[in-house]
């Protein structure tokens, strides 16, 4: 759940990260629960497992927008209208 949540924040809250910055963040996201979870860490440092969603979202939300620094932003048609900082006012925003 966490790297799926991370996936959508990523998709709302941000315009620099592109497919690929958001791709590799749930990949090292689901790729800490996994490992986590075969490696039974929830019950070796005590603490529950659901804990393991939010760590993820994090991990995922980070790695994703770290990874959108280094490769190129989607265009500005790519994200018109589907973040919450390029809405309506998208097209307002050009001519500032």
């Amino acid at each position: 759940a966490g790297p799926l949540l991370g996936l959508f924040a990523l998709g709302v809250l941000t315009r620099r990260v592109g497919e690929g910055g958001a791709l590799l963040g749930v990949g090292v996201g689901a790729t800490l629960v996994v490992g986590a979870v075969l490696l039974g860490l929830p019950a070796q440092w005590a603490f529950h497992p659901l804990w393991l969603a939010p760590v993820a979202l994090l991990t995922t939300l980070t790695t994703g927008v770290v990874a959108g620094r280094f490769l190129p932003p989607p265009t500005r048609e790519q994200v018109a209208g589907l973040t919450l900082r390029v809405g309506r006012r998208g097209a307002a925003d050009e001519g500032a």
